[in-house]
């Protein structure tokens, strides 16, 4: 039985900000689980195969793509493969996920189409019924699951019997099994198998998860998150159950990284990683005794109230966090409350002072345009984002609400015929890292309203957060000047850059792929030692 892996191209819009790439650890754990099985394994990873490698095309809007080609990635896998699987993370990326998964069911007809992913684990029946390419989709956690239905194809077990999937039967009817129970042990999944990666493509062209802080591979240290917040997918992926790793573990494994490829910073993907008190005390002191000489940052986000000021101290020491992402998403009481967060905005407040007081670099992610939100929920914001600006945090990270399949709010919307599942909401979902093209889901704020309010929440932050501090004015200005991508909005800008340079050696001609000389933004570890900056 022969399997190969896709990761497809990364999608971005021509005027986002955000990142369009990292290292794909959710495909890569699923390749160590394979390979683990003894099964003949192959992975075609477009972006890391083709990290310079760019393309503008129109699917309804234009876009651009980012690595091989369809025709590249086709011609890439074997021939005589029986089992395709393609990850498919984000809603984002469907339409141009669909349309490879296509062509390569006509390149490969014989073989079992699969695909996995939290947006193939939110929407797996829009997907069969819209998608004939697709036979199987796997939901939630997938390394259990894939291998179980790798050896049930092999030997003709049906699938009724393999938890976790939803499927085409033999008289083309939709079937959905009941959900697979989470893996209880997570120490027992197989390494990420990174030998059937390109990592060292990711590492020195600076395609980093957090900000750009040298080296840096990506990992995991605990999986899920207990919490359901209105608006996240995650507890439709990873259900609401947390699971943490030994600590010896991770840090052994953040070992064979330091000698195998040089890593000096790490980016770990947790959803929630700080949710265990004992679990991140632990960590951190067997990272000191290991003294490793290594950073590490939490650029997904992070239960805030459970860092106070000797956690902050023990964490900086570790090397940790010299990027972290608070998610406070607002700073009104009331909507935290709406958002099912669950989290006084006090307690967060006083968690972030302990955090800037320790030397840590934190910025705050909030959300604007979210069904319901009031002038009054932005009123209380605006006085938060001050706040934030007189403790100390370094930025904040304002995006518009974009309704993710998955997510309770999600589902309400599509209830109320706000959201139709067609080509024109999958291309709305780029907006999140837009500005430009930012769609309103609000009641009360339009487009144009979400824009200005973001603009003045950061013209807000960065304007108080100068008077308070003249000193960053100054050392922002020398990042941007330097090309010093070691914080988010000097990363961002570089992304923007970069994305320019794209743009120009395109030349707006479309389907037509062009390689692009990628500018390697420095990073300096200086700013985030040096507690005069706070």
């Amino acid at each position: 039985m022969k399997v190969c892996l896709v990761r497809p191209q990364s999608v971005n819009s021509l005027t986002g900000v955000g990142q369009d790439a990292s290292l794909p650890i959710g495909l890569a754990y699923l390749a160590g689980s394979v390979a683990a099985a003894g099964y003949s394994l192959q992975v075609v990873d477009a972006v890391g195969e083709a990290i310079s490698q760019y393309m503008l095309k129109d699917i309804g809007r234009k876009i651009i793509l980012h690595g091989l080609a369809s025709s590249q990635i086709i011609d890439r896998i074997d021939k005589d493969a029986d089992i395709i699987g393609v990850s498919c993370m984000f809603s984002n990326s469907w339409l141009t996920d669909r349309e490879l998964i296509e062509e390569i069911h006509k390149a490969f007809p014989a073989a079992v189409i699969v695909i996995g992913g939290e947006h193939a684990t939110a929407l797996p029946e829009y997907i069969l019924e819209t998608c004939s390419a697709i036979q199987i989709v796997i939901l939630g956690e997938g390394e259990e699951t894939f291998v179980q239905l790798i050896h049930a194809i092999d030997v003709g077990i049906d699938l009724e019997t393999i938890d976790g999937i939803a499927y085409r039967n033999d008289k083309g009817l939709i079937v959905k099994n009941r959900r697979r129970a989470r893996i209880s042990d997570i120490n027992t999944i197989p390494k990420p198998g990174w030998d059937y990666f390109n990592v060292e493509n990711y590492i020195s062209h600076a395609f980093t998860h957090g900000v750009n802080l040298g080296r840096s591979m990506s990992m995991l240290m605990t999986r899920g998150c207990p919490h359901n917040c209105a608006f996240c997918s995650c507890p439709d992926m990873w259900t609401n159950q947390w699971r943490p790793r030994k600590p010896e573990l991770v840090i052994e494994e953040m070992k064979e990284y330091i000698a195998k490829y040089n890593v000096t910073n790490f980016d770990f993907y947790d959803l929630s990683a700080i949710i265990n008190r004992e679990w991140i005390i632990e960590f951190c002191n067997l990272l000191i005794s290991e003294e490793l000489n290594i950073t590490w940052q939490l650029p997904s986000g992070v239960r805030s109230e459970l860092i106070d000021a000797k956690l902050a101290k023990l964490i900086y020491e570790s090397g940790g966090i010299r990027a972290v992402s608070y998610a406070p998403e607002t700073g009104s009481q009331k909507e935290q409350i709406r958002l099912k967060k669950n989290v006084s905005i006090n307690s967060i407040i006083k968690s972030m002072k302990s955090s800037c007081s320790a030397g840590l670099h934190i910025k705050a992610n909030l959300i604007f345009g979210f069904p319901g939100q009031t002038w009054s929920d932005i009123v209380r914001t605006a006085l938060f984002v001050i706040r934030l600006a007189w403790i100390g945090m370094i930025e904040i990270a304002p995006f518009p609400y974009s309704p993710y399949p998955g997510s309770s709010i999600f589902n309400k919307l599509r209830e109320d015929k706000k959201v139709e599942l067609n080509d024109q909401y999958f291309l709305s979902l780029l907006s999140i890292n837009d500005p430009v093209q930012t769609i309103s889901y609000s009641n009360r704020f339009s487009s144009k309203t979400i824009k200005a309010i973001i603009l003045f929440m950061l013209c807000e932050f960065y304007f108080f957060s100068f008077l308070f501090r003249p000193k960053r004015f100054f050392i922002l200005l020398y990042q941007i000047i330097t090309n010093d991508s070691s914080t988010r909005i000097t990363y961002s800008l570089a992304n923007v850059r970069r994305r320019w340079v794209i743009l120009k050696m395109i030349n707006k001609r479309e389907n037509v792929t062009v390689n692009i000389p990628h500018i390697i933004y420095p990073s300096s570890k200086k700013i985030y030692k040096d507690k005069q900056v706070r």
